[in-house]
């Protein structure tokens, strides 16, 4: 069996696919730690703006502020954080008081972030979906080839740079033709995803599960030595075994003591 990499891709490409991976990572940023760094900024974006006055307008870059707030945690969280800003950024342009242009720029600097935040949280839930949708396989919901190949790099550097192994399981499910011809794609569908299900259940959270071909599956197991993948590899068969309709399937180990150049080499 042979997988081939992702071939080579435009500059633009590239550099477009970097930030899409940028916006996926913010989004994962921690919470707690984004919100303190944002009423941080907040509070220095309000000091300028009371000392410049009405001459610098800082709508936007308050807009911006509630933007990365929104898409790195909560949109919930953001939106209460612009219910308390804003009458202080309203004090700033209008002064402290009951007054109706303290009110009527109270509304305004709450409005903008509100609609700024709602957008932002509609963007990010989009965003994130077609992230999963282009990293994992339809039928199953592991890793497709792609997804698969990049993230066997990362951990493919991390083992070189740890002096660490890794271990790579081929999975091939038994006469899944004859199930597809004899009850139809929708049994061998089910029967995919009861098995890419004991699949996930088998492994380590730091493990990778990929779907590589119609019935052939991979398992990725950084830090493993052939004794631990052997292991992981008869909880699958155990699992299988178990499942309403027992699924068997043929496995090959290969492990790595020192890992190769190249995802390439390894597989």
């Amino acid at each position: 069996m042979k997988i081939e990499p992702s071939s080579s891709r435009p500059i633009d490409r590239v550099d477009r696919r970097a930030a899409f991976d940028l916006l996926i990572a913010m989004a994962d940023w921690p919470r707690l730690a984004v919100a303190a760094a944002a009423l941080a900024v907040y509070g220095v974006l309000l000091l300028v703006d009371y000392r410049t006055g009405a001459g610098m307008d800082m709508e936007v870059v308050y807009l911006l502020l509630f933007v990365w707030w929104a898409w790195a945690g909560h949109p919930t969280v953001a939106i209460a954080a612009a219910v308390i800003t804003a009458p202080a950024q309203a004090a700033v342009h209008a002064g402290f008081g009951a007054g109706s242009a303290f009110v009527v720029h109270t509304v305004l600097a709450l409005a903008g972030p509100a609609l700024a935040i709602g957008i932002t949280a509609w963007l990010r839930d989009a965003v994130l979906k077609l992230d999963h949708h282009a990293r994992h396989d339809p039928t199953t919901g592991v890793l497709n080839t792609r997804a698969f190949w990049e993230r066997a790099e990362i951990e493919r550097l991390r083992a070189d740079r740890n002096g660490t192994p890794v271990s790579i399981a081929f999975l091939d499910l038994d006469d899944f033709k004859r199930l597809n011809d004899d009850e139809g794609h929708l049994a061998g569908d089910k029967a995919l995803r009861r098995f890419a299900g004991g699949l996930a259940a088998s492994v380590r959270a730091t493990d990778l599960v990929g779907r590589t071909g119609g019935d052939e599956f991979v398992l990725l197991l950084p830090g493993a030595d052939a004794r631990i993948a052997a292991l992981v590899v008869q909880r699958v068969q155990h699992l299988a075994a178990r499942m309403p309709a027992p699924i068997s399937f043929s496995a090959g180990i290969a492990t790595f003591p020192a890992v190769p150049d190249s995802v390439d080499t390894m597989m």
